[in-house]
C-alpha cells in the first residue's frame, strides 16, 4: 500500500473579534501539531481498526507553503485555488461574507494509512495546531492531491471548535479511501 502524503489547510473566517494566526510556521511534525480522538460513525467504542492519520513532514508541502505565503503578500489567501474551489468555499460562507474575508492559519502535511473502504461512514478526527480557535471561528479545511505538476484541491465540511482551541474533522468513506492509497496528497 502506497504512502499517503496530506497536506492539511485550513481557512478560517474570522466572525468575531478575536482570531488566531500562527505568526512563524512550525518547523518540525511535532510542533505544527497533533491529531487524536479517531472516532468511527460518531461511535467511540467502534474499533477504528488501526487506521492512523497523523501530522508529518513533507517538502513537496514545504514548497507549496513557499508558493502560498509568497502569493498571499498580494492576495486573499483563497485566491491561491482554482475557481471552483472558490466556489465551493463561497457557498458555505454566511451572507454578506466572500473567499476574500477568510485568512490562512494552517498548513501540514498529514499522513493517512490502514484505513480499509466501505468500513465507516464518517471518520472524525482531532486536530490540534499552534493555533488555538475560538468558539465564534469558521474553519473550513481543504484537502488536496497532488496529481504531477497540479493539486485538485477538495473542501471538506467545516471544522468544529472545541473548547480547548483544537478542530474536529470530518472524513468520509470515498475521501478517507482516496487519501490512503494516494502518494501525495494536501489536506
Amino acid at each position: 500500500m502506497k504512502k499517503t502524503l496530506a497536506v492539511l489547510l485550513t481557512l478560517t473566517l474570522i466572525l468575531g473579534a478575536t482570531y488566531a494566526l500562527a505568526a512563524v510556521r512550525s518547523k518540525t511534525s511535532s510542533d505544527i501539531g497533533s491529531v487524536a480522538n479517531l472516532v468511527a460513525d460518531g461511535d467511540p467504542s467502534k474499533d477504528t481498526k488501526g487506521l492512523i492519520i497523523r501530522i508529518t513532514e513533507s517538502e513537496k508541502v514545504d514548497e507549496t507553503l513557499a508558493e502560498l505565503i509568497d502569493f498571499v503578500k498580494d492576495n486573499a489567501p483563497a485566491a491561491f485555488f482554482p475557481e471552483d474551489v472558490q466556489a465551493k468555499i463561497a457557498e458555505s460562507l454566511p451572507e454578506g461574507l466572500t473567499p476574500a474575508d477568510l485568512e490562512l492559519n494552517e498548513f501540514a502535511a498529514v499522513d493517512v494509512s490502514n484505513y480499509t473502504p466501505d468500513t465507516y461512514s464518517v471518520v472524525t478526527a482531532d486536530f490540534t495546531f499552534d493555533t488555538a480557535y475560538a468558539p465564534d471561528q469558521k474553519v473550513l479545511p481543504l484537502v488536496g492531491f497532488y496529481e504531477g505538476d497540479t493539486i485538485d484541491w477538495i473542501s471538506l465540511p467545516e471544522a468544529e471548535v472545541l473548547e480547548d482551541g483544537s478542530l474536529k474533522m470530518a472524513f468520509e468513506d470515498a475521501l478517507l479511501a482516496r487519501m490512503d492509497p494516494a502518494p501525495d496528497l494536501a489536506l
